[in-house]
């Protein structure tokens, strides 16, 4: 074993949202970073003070954002991210255009009328451009890399010559290959209701080509939010890209789980009855995020992937859309206790998390970890990494 490195997964308190990070250190120093989701619907200068906490401590370049989707609670802290930090690759989900429209729709309703940024993303011929498009003298630093819907994706993660370097594709049987990204983007079921709504705006004068007529939009936001409901009646979020983040499984990389705060360490023994059951939570390295995944309509689709990915070993799970109950599934809890994140903000407006989500984490041996706004809240997880 010639090199050793220390990953450290924080989730970090931003309250409704979603901000998580993994770094590479090397006698911490961070020399491979990977951040999921940037964005929050409580107070943005909760997101501001985490990534500054962050750049402090020599955040300075991020290698791979991934975004799961485009509601403005999981991306508008991104280009207060790129103020503090080079972004040099950013993974989203490729979406139809109507699909993208419906989105930045969603935004407006949610937020019209609030203080939070609304993520607005232009409209051009594919979402690659979207992001080209938004504060391009922001962007040109940024690699965008769009992933197909209803596919899987695998970024590989090697140390060569005292370098990391992320790389597209599964690689085996490679010394230097020691960590994985795999992703699963879900088909979009709800494209025909997007292409109705679509319609719906073309005819009120709401879409002018392929853009979006803004400021009629917000005069009429009321009447736009009652034809939206009507059609999609709350089942919106099923393009929520997930990301599986772990070791790769050979002989050459071994990993071992260092510890976290004391403070979650107490919590834990509060809920587990054996020590020893604490530490089997970090056994194995794999972390899902799921962004806003939506389980009842694309849980099947899922599953096999959720074979492929070896599921019941993973540890550590970020529940689905803050823990509301339409998005989870007991499912989610099979194989080994896991740790399940939950990002809420203490006073949301969508009572997040359902408590029978909680109830159902308890009572398969799981264990629930509320991550809300509050700066005690932060939980990193630290692990030793040879190969």
């Amino acid at each position: 074993m010639k090199n050793h490195l220390t990953l450290e997964r924080s989730f970090c308190p931003i309250g409704q949202g979603g901000f998580s990070v993994e770094q590479f250190k090397d006698n911490e120093n961070p020399v491979f970073t990977a951040v999921f989701d940037c964005g929050t619907e409580s107070s943005s200068s909760n997101l501001t003070r985490e990534i500054d906490r962050l750049s402090r401590a020599g955040m300075k370049q991020v290698d791979v954002l991934f975004v799961s989707h485009f509601h403005a609670d999981h991306v508008n802290g991104i280009k207060y991210l790129m103020k503090k930090t080079l972004i040099k690759r950013i993974v989203i989900p490729k979406l139809p255009h109507s699909v993208i429209n419906i989105m930045r729709i969603q935004n407006m309703i949610r937020f019209a009328g609030q203080n939070n940024e609304i993520y607005d993303v232009e409209t051009d011929d594919d979402i690659v451009d979207h992001f080209r498009a938004l504060e391009n003298a922001i962007f040109r630093e940024s690699k965008i890399i769009p992933i197909d819907i209803d596919s899987e994706k695998v970024f590989t993660l090697t140390f060569d010559n005292e370098r990391l370097d992320l790389l597209e594709g599964e690689i085996q049987n490679d010394s230097n290959a020691f960590w994985e990204y795999r992703l699963f983007s879900p088909i979009c079921k709800w494209k025909d209701k997007a292409d109705e709504i679509e319609q719906y705006l073309r005819q009120g004068g709401y879409l002018l080509g392929n853009r979006l007529n803004t400021n009629k939009i917000l005069n009429d936001i009321d009447e736009i939010k009652k034809e939206y409901n009507l059609v999609f009646n709350g089942k919106d979020n099923e393009y929520s890209m997930v990301v599986m983040s772990s070791i790769i499984s050979n002989n050459y990389a071994h990993l071992n789980f260092r510890g976290s705060r004391r403070e979650d360490l107490l919590y834990y023994l509060r809920h587990i009855s054996d020590f020893n059951d604490f530490y089997r939570f970090y056994e194995f390295s794999s972390c899902i995020y799921f962004g806003d995944f939506d389980t009842k309509l694309s849980l099947h689709d899922f599953l096999p992937i959720m074979s492929s990915w070896r599921y019941g070993d993973v540890c550590v799970i970020q529940i689905p859309h803050h823990g509301a109950a339409h998005n989870f599934d007991r499912l989610f809890l099979v194989g080994i206790p896991k740790l399940c994140i939950i990002a809420a903000g203490t006073r949301n407006r969508y009572k997040h998390p359902c408590y029978w989500v909680v109830r159902d984490i308890e009572d398969s041996g799981s264990v629930p970890r509320i991550v809300s706004e509050q700066e005690r809240d932060l939980l990193t997880i630290c692990y030793d990494i040879s190969f």
